[in-house]
């Protein structure tokens, strides 16, 4: 077999069935219900992420919606008596379940991942 024999064969394999490699027939009803679904699909999952997202939404607003902090500025004049005036406050207050000062452990714990586990604290001028 000449190369232009070997050519000719591949050209009319080529040549042959354009379409053969198709997973969906061109001329049958399935066409239709492809593009259906292929369409429904992305529809269906961009629903599903939005519903899903409105419901963790919801959920963040209401645990926010039962937490507020109260910030007293860090300054030089800022002691325990003034925190322990503020927490007093806020446990009077109707509707108020609890209150508690943010102390020092927990300072820590925050700051951690920005500053590090060997920051001192007590010499930061940190809000209560």
């Amino acid at each position: 077999m000449t190369a232009t024999d070997r050519l000719r064969a591949l050209l009319d394999a080529a040549t042959c069935d354009r379409q053969a490699d198709r997973v969906v027939p061109p001329l049958a009803h399935t066409v239709g219900l492809t593009l259906l679904t292929s369409g429904a699909m992305p529809f269906r999952a961009v629903l599903a992420l939005a519903l899903a997202t409105g419901h963790l939404a919801d959920h963040w607003a209401e645990g926010l919606a039962q937490e507020v902090t109260v910030r007293i500025p860090a300054s030089a004049t800022t002691n325990d008596p003034e925190v322990a005036a503020v927490l007093a406050i806020l446990r009077e207050t109707p509707g108020v379940v609890g209150a508690r000062p943010l102390g020092i452990d927990r300072h820590a714990a925050l700051m951690e991942p920005w500053l590090g586990p060997d920051v001192p604290l007590d010499v930061l001028c940190l809000p209560a």
